[in-house]
Formats: C-alpha cells, structure tokens, sequence
C-alpha cells in the first residue's frame, strides 16, 4: 500500500502506541493532528495536571472532556485553595469524578480537613496519596484531625507523603495509631513534613511503626542528639527494623544541618544489627549531627553482604567510610553495584578515596559531594579519568549525575576542568563552589576566573545549576 500511513493502524495497535507516549508536550501535540487522535489520547492519558481559578470561572467547564485511564490527578494548583477557607472543594469536586473515574493516586492542597472531606468520599479506593499545605496548621484543631479523613474512608490506601505537608509530628501519629487496620497496609510514608525543626522522638517513630509492619519505604526527620529526651538510638532503629523486616527504602535524617557537641546513641556496631535485620534494604540514607567513628568497617560489611543489593546509599557525618590509602579497596569503595552515592560533610575523605570509589563503584551513575573540606580538583579529576577509562574499555557510559557543593578546597573554574574527561557522559551538573582566578599564564582562563573551550562543547549536559557570585556574570567566548 503505497500511502499507506499511521491511521490505517488498527484501533488497538493505535491505542498501544498512544500508551507509549509520556512527554506532557508530545501528547498535546499529538491530540491536535485529528479528532481520532484526540479521543485515543484522552483514552490513554495516565496523568494530569489541574490549573485554574474556581472562584472567577466555572470549572470544571461544561466541554471538559472525560478521561477514563487517568489514573494519577494533580489538584493542588486549583486556585484559591490554599491561599482563603471557602466552600470551594464542596461546589467544584462532586463534577470531577465523573470526568476522573478510575483515579488512585491524588494530590491535593489541604488547607484544612474540608478538602479531605469532599474528596475521599468520591474516590474512597485511593492508593496514593500527596498532601500539600504551606500554611500553618489551623487553631485549635485536634490532634490528627488533619489526616482522619484520609484514613477514615480510604480503607486501601498505600502510601501518603507528607513531604510537603506543614502539620505536628503528633498529628501523624495519632492519625495512624487510631486506624490500625488501614496502617496494617501502609506500604509507604514520606513524613519529612515542611518546616519540621524537630522531628520524631524515639516514641513516635516506635509507635509508627508498631502498627506498620508492611511498610516498604519510610522516609522521615529524627532526633538524634542526645542532649535532648526520647532521642532516637540503636534500641530504636533496632525495633524499627523488627517490626518492618520489608523495607527496601530507608530515609532517617536530622531535622537540620546544626551540628552538635553531644555523642549519639547510634554506633557502627548497632547500624550493622539495623542492617541484618533488613534482607531486602536496596535505598538507605542516613544523615546525623554528630560523626559515627570508624565506620569504614561497617560499610565493607555491607557491601560484602549486599554487594548486588544495595543500589542507594547516602551518608553523612561516618568517619572512615572510605581511607583509599592501600592498593586494596576499603570502605564504600567496596560497593560494586552501587548506582547512587552521597556523601555528606566528611572531614577524613581526601582524593585518594575518590579514585578508590571511582576504582571499586563501576556502576555509579549519580555522585554527590557535600561538604567535604579535603577534596581538590585533583580528586574529581582522578575519579573522571576512571570513568573515561572504563569507557573506552567496556563503551558503556555509567557517571551521568554529579553534584559537589560545599567543598572548600575547590574552586569552580578548576572543578570544571577537573571534570574535561566527563564532558560526553554527564547529562546533569550541579556545583556550588567559588569563583577564584587560576594562573593568568593559562590560556584558557578569562581575567574573571571562569574557564573556556572555544572548540568543545557538552553536548549531552542536560540540566546544569551553579552558584555565581553577586554582580559576576561568565563572558562568553569570542
């Protein structure tokens, strides 16, 4: 058939390809070609985002089309919610499930339990669930008031992240202790809650996870230093990990960056209890006030036990984690199947650990340096050229993520140029260091310290964030 062209596809094959497509943009660009291809993509839209003003225009409008596979609704950038309490949800949601019928996974900004209310009765099989509030908490509210709505009537719930959700600590205890059998199937929590300053106490985060034993991912702030009361030590991760042998993610972290002079109560010998308690650990992060000493020990441990599982691993404030001082790999360095890495305000890591890390971890494709005071541009250079080697001797690109920030022994123009061996393989770059000026002998160096190369280009950086100082803004090459 010689014009023979894409519509002659059957309506099956058709509604597969359309299936396929992801982009926001190209589904657009796609519903606009004919009136068949609009219906198949509204047929085969998964997700949606809501914008618009409910108070000046009538939404959702009489023409809004019906999406039946939506199965993921965003409609926390309905204005006003958010900014004034009206009875907004109450006059505009009752329409939405008509036009939304199979959604499981919402997103909404709860101001106040209203929204719950009108909206869990009309979708009350919910999987997931995003709670978004930038306001405080109301006066006078009850404990857990906030999040009983949720629980009340979406009995099969999975996972809710409160990630960007202002409420108590207290509230999301009281929410999952008083539904026992809704937080039996919790598989998921992201409890990091914005502008927390304290994070759960050792009771709390016992009492979250006393009535979630199925819980697979857990994300939440912590107290830490001892300097406090019900701080959270070995004894609780311990029962944290009994209670919740399934987790594969695990995201434990002081509510802020503030460091303290008291010892904690978790040691390297009760992480490595945590650590066989937990078969199935693939995500661990683990960021503390106070350093954990002589630590390299029980991360060769790790790696040794978990070498193909573990794939995540986030650290901050281990001492020893990675010496690179031997011919030996040591440390982190031992985790070969490592796809991400992060380390965190290290005081012993130098440039001999990162090219022990770029030797032992081939498989690395996200690095994050933070705060790490010993580290120069010959360290990032030493851990680029290992990644340039092994990809011309196996083709395969792995290093595509790297952030350094914080490290003050580096400067911008010379990280740059540590980082010349990565230009084809980086595809996201961000750094935050500071702008000096190198040797005036060297060509390739403005008289403003930033670094030029007239004839090489990054043509697989994708997204790229930096810190310039006020008043400086790079020249470009002439």
């Amino acid at each position: 058939m010689e014009n023979a062209n894409i519509n002659h596809f059957p309506e099956h094959v058709l509604l597969r390809i359309f299936s396929l497509i992801e982009p926001t943009r190209a589904r657009n660009a796609a519903s606009l070609v004919s009136r068949r291809w609009y219906g198949l993509e509204r047929l085969t839209r998964s997700s949606l985002s809501l914008r618009g003003n409910l108070i000046t225009n009538p939404y959702p409008p009489h023409s809004f089309p019906r999406f039946p596979s939506v199965s993921s609704l965003d409609v926390s950038n309905l204005s006003p919610w958010g900014r004034v309490p009206s009875d907004t949800p109450f006059l505009v949601l009752p329409t939405l499930p008509h036009c939304f019928p199979a959604v499981t996974d919402l997103t909404l900004y709860s101001r106040d339990r209203t929204a719950l209310i009108s909206l869990t009765h009309h979708w009350p099989r919910l999987k997931r669930v995003k709670l978004i509030r930038w306001q405080n908490r109301p006066n006078g509210a009850h404990i857990g008031s906030d999040l009983n709505p949720l629980f009340d009537v979406c009995q099969e719930i999975e996972e809710v992240d409160l990630n960007e959700f202002y409420c108590w600590t207290e509230d999301v205890v009281e929410a999952v202790r008083s539904h026992p059998l809704v937080a039996r199937n919790l598989t998921g929590l992201d409890l990091m809650l914005t502008n927390s300053t304290d994070g759960f106490r050792a009771s709390e985060l016992v009492s979250i996870v006393e009535v979630c034993p199925s819980l697979r991912r857990l994300i939440a702030p912590c107290v830490f230093h001892t300097g406090g009361v019900d701080f959270v030590s070995d004894a609780t991760l311990h029962i944290l990990a009994t209670n919740c042998p399934y987790l594969t993610t695990l995201h434990l972290l002081a509510a802020n960056d503030l460091q303290v002079n008291h010892p904690l109560a978790i040691t390297a010998a009760g992480l490595e209890i945590v650590f066989s308690s937990l078969p199935l650990l693939t995500d661990f992060f683990l960021d503390l006030p106070h350093p954990i000493v002589e630590a390299g020990r029980l991360i060769e441990n790790l790696g040794q036990c978990r070498a193909s599982l573990i794939q995540n691993l986030k650290l901050g404030n281990f001492e020893g984690v990675c010496k690179g001082m031997w011919l030996h790999l040591d440390g982190v360095a031992i985790c070969g199947g490592l796809k991400s890495l992060c380390l965190k305000r290290y005081h012993d890591v130098s440039d001999a650990s990162l090219a022990a890390i770029g030797r032992g971890c081939t498989g690395l494709a996200k690095f994050e340096l933070i705060g790490c005071d010993l580290v120069t541009e010959l360290g990032i250079q030493k851990l680029a050229k290992k990644f340039e080697k092994r990809l011309r001797e196996t083709g395969r690109q792995t290093l595509k993520d790297l952030t350094v920030l914080q490290c003050a022994l580096i400067s911008s123009p010379t990280l740059v140029k540590a980082l010349e061996p990565l230009r084809d393989q980086l595809q996201r770059l961000q750094f935050n260091c500071r702008w000096t000026e190198l040797d005036p002998n060297m060509k390739e160096v403005l008289a403003e310290g930033f670094c030029l190369w007239p004839y090489k280009s990054w043509d697989n950086l994708r997204e790229l964030s930096l810190w310039l100082p006020a008043g400086v803004f790079p020249v470009p090459s002439n």
